[in-house]
């Protein structure tokens, strides 16, 4: 008997253990794409920073599409740090990034950016890290391209930004 109540229990408790890594949480959409909350993450993030840390996602989107330096620029925090293509930028305050910021790499029939995924891995009280891919699409809706990132989101004086991001 003992034996197999053993075996019983060891079972749930594994059962109960795939189930809870299985579900990675997805709280909100951002825009049409699911912001995702690795399982690992304590403690849990308050419903309010999640609201605010996807509004921020769509409002990147969101600005990076219309080609809105202005508005796309009141998401950062600065300083600010970028690694991409081998090279590490660091912008002190905003009016060091430069004003073409938003059209590189763009061809004449780009139409749009949205998420193809996102998902939080790590967090504290005032910090996120959110694993991204950001896709570049056509006018006609086909994918330009897509690109990988890392981008360190903190909470400043009540206030989400992007601190810093790491782009493949």
């Amino acid at each position: 008997m003992r034996t197999s109540s053993g075996k019983f229990l060891a079972l749930l408790l594994l059962g109960l253990l795939n189930l809870a890594h299985a579900q990675a949480q997805t709280l909100i959409n951002v825009g049409s794409t699911p912001l995702q909350v690795s399982t690992s993450i304590s403690p849990a993030i308050p419903d309010e920073d999640l609201k605010a840390i996807g509004e921020l996602l769509h409002q990147f989107t969101t600005t990076l599409s219309a080609q809105d330096f202005n508005a796309h620029l009141k998401l950062y925090h600065f300083p600010n740090a970028r690694f991409t293509k081998g090279k590490v930028s660091y912008f002190r305050k905003v009016k060091d990034l430069p004003s073409n910021d938003l059209r590189v790499g763009l061809s004449g029939d780009f139409k749009s950016s949205d998420w193809a995924s996102l998902e939080i891995i790590q967090a504290g009280a005032d910090k996120v890290h959110v694993i991204t891919i950001l896709r570049r699409l056509r006018k006609d809706g086909s994918e330009i391209n897509r690109t990988s990132g890392l981008y360190i989101l903190e909470k400043i004086k009540n206030q989400w930004g992007i601190r810093g991001s790491s782009v493949f």
